[in-house]
């Protein structure tokens, strides 16, 4: 049986901890067990409170979360392009070639996945997340940069009836989205290929300026 003063240092210890980790000056720990029925009062009370007196601070903390990853995204779109751009026509055909050869391998593989796994949303959302697994390892190694997608947490230890589980359909459009939209940014750099040097600069240092901004603008939110 675990002593009460021992119990009692070892959860000030867990909290300095998670407060350390989250940068947070102190937590408050809840003991809850839905099974037995405790604490859960308790927890939803000091919940409903909290967003009572804290609406406005716990909005502005979500929006700032969401447009730190808006930044991030398109910092990783605009990283890829102005790389694309230093490149010589003949590197960048060759690498643009690579990554359409991926395209279709990713697509092959989810067709057959999407047959044997229809009815089982939630390896159908974890395999998603492999594809963008491989897309971004495809430009990492082509392009030599991060390339970032969000990837939903999934358990596979529970059921399919989420209403948000992913059936056939939607795995099979997600896929082709997440094709399309890599080769479309992929696309786009291709044509201007076609431009002549001076144009291809000074987007180049257009470009620079834009990532150092958003760059400024990400280092801020993350504060």
């Amino acid at each position: 049986m675990v002593d009460e003063d021992d119990l009692e240092d070892y959860l000030s210890y867990c909290r300095r901890l998670i407060a350390k980790l989250m940068e947070v000056e102190d937590i408050h720990l809840f003991a809850v067990s839905a099974k037995k029925k405790i604490g859960l009062d308790e927890l939803t009370g000091a919940v409903e409170k909290d967003c009572l007196q804290r609406a406005g601070e716990i909005l502005e903390g979500s929006v700032k979360l969401k447009l730190r990853d808006v930044v991030s995204s398109a910092l990783t779109q605009i990283t890829l392009y102005r790389t694309a751009l230093n490149m010589t026509g003949e590197e960048f055909e060759e690498k643009f070639a690579a990554m359409n050869e991926c395209f279709e391998a990713v697509k092959e593989e989810a067709a057959a996945f999407g047959q044997e796994f229809a009815k089982n949303g939630n390896m159908l959302q974890a395999q998603l997340n492999n594809f963008k697994n491989q897309l971004s390892d495809k430009v990492q190694e082509l392009f030599g940069i991060e390339y970032h997608y969000d990837l939903p947490v999934v358990d596979l230890g529970a059921t399919d009836a989420a209403h948000d589980a992913l059936d056939k359909i939607v795995f099979d459009r997600q896929v082709e989205e997440l094709c399309r939209e890599l080769s479309g940014t992929l696309n786009t750099i291709f044509m201007y290929r076609e431009e002549n040097a001076y144009t291809v600069v000074r987007r180049i240092n257009d470009l620079n300026r834009l990532v150092r901004s958003l760059a400024k603008i990400r280092t801020e939110l993350s504060e």
